[in-house]
């Protein structure tokens, strides 16, 4: 099969990488978002594909085009004569003119059971909506969001404590095994239409969808902090300096047992393990944090930290005097 790809973000890579090694098909182009501004200094850096392909120059040429319908670009892949067009996680539409193009068209790799979870984040909210079951559609592009008829499934079970970055790489794994099992015989799978009716929708976060609100259920923020994983994180604040929290687990304790109702402060150490924060429901153990422009640490290691510039002798006043989130 002759490919052209088309991709940006990590999601992609298992499955380049797949095409890239395989006997069977041969990747035309790598087609990416151009390359930009990253870090404080600025510096233009290339996505995730396009770091990845420059390690696989002899393979195939990579393009980086500002617009990849102008008519420049169509008449380039064009010229290639591809069979299908694969794309994963691009972050452009795909105009008409490519998505018609070769025997196969355009195909696309969605990390969802579509129709569920049309749109850009689909893997944050699965862990944010309490998902227990997720998984990888191929489909074929037409002109509207992730709503082109399915060529092929996959389902994935979401583990208990899995966060963003997990799932995401298992998702892309399986994406690889769906896409590599359909281009192995592509007229095997019968496109079947999407119901719009069952259709929902994600779109993108802005920062104040990581900030932490301690008056919600121990259940929300744990879904929180997990699908925001390692990064961006999930944040808080502690003396009006953001704190992101990495890690929790569900605590021992609800305010039939003692909570005093003051969400985002702490209620009980649990010493080498966490720091027992009360909610609005229940307590919740946070295990790993990143202070502002420090690494991850341990919660303990924090706490120890804090203490040190405490006065007091006892352990739980002098975290409860300086320790309360949010604030």
């Amino acid at each position: 099969m002759r490919v052209i790809f088309i991709g940006s973000s990590e999601f992609g890579i298992p499955a380049l990488r797949e095409l890239l090694l395989s006997q069977n098909h041969q990747v035309l182009a790598v087609i990416t978002q151009p390359d930009k501004p990253k870090g404080r200094s600025g510096t233009p850096s290339p996505t995730p594909i396009g770091s990845f392909i420059l390690e696989h120059t002899e393979k195939c040429p990579l393009y980086k085009p500002e617009n990849i319908n102008s008519p420049e670009m169509i008449k380039l892949l064009t010229a290639l004569d591809p069979d299908i067009l694969v794309t994963a996680s691009y972050g452009a539409m795909i105009g008409k003119a490519l998505r018609t193009l070769g025997k196969y068209k355009a195909v696309n790799l969605h990390p969802s059971l579509l129709p569920k979870l049309r749109g850009a984040s689909p893997i944050q909210h699965a862990i944010l909506c309490g998902e227990n079951l997720t998984g990888t559609s191929l489909f074929r592009l037409n002109a509207r969001l992730d709503a082109g008829d399915i060529l092929l499934q996959r389902q994935l079970c979401i583990c208990e404590k899995e966060n963003y970055l997990s799932l995401h790489n298992r998702l892309a794994e399986l994406s690889k095994d769906v896409l590599m099992d359909y281009l192995a015989s592509p007229d095997s799978y019968k496109p079947q239409p999407q119901n719009d009716a069952s259709a929902s929708y994600c779109g993108k976060f802005d920062k104040a969808d990581y900030n932490i609100n301690w008056n919600e259920t121990a259940e929300h923020i744990l879904s929180q902090i997990r699908a925001f994983a390692p990064e961006p994180g999930a944040y808080t604040f502690l003396n009006g300096k953001q704190l992101k929290i990495l890690e929790a687990e569900p605590g021992q304790e609800d305010k039939a047992n003692g909570l005093r109702s003051i969400p985002g402060k702490l209620h009980k150490l649990y010493k080498n393990i966490g720091l027992g924060i009360e909610t609005g429901s229940d307590e919740l153990i946070i295990k790993m944090v990143q202070p502002a422009g420090k690494k991850p640490m341990p919660a303990w290691a924090y706490y120890l930290g804090l203490r040190v510039n405490s006065k007091s002798d006892n352990a739980l006043e002098s975290a409860e005097t300086i320790l309360v989130f949010g604030g």
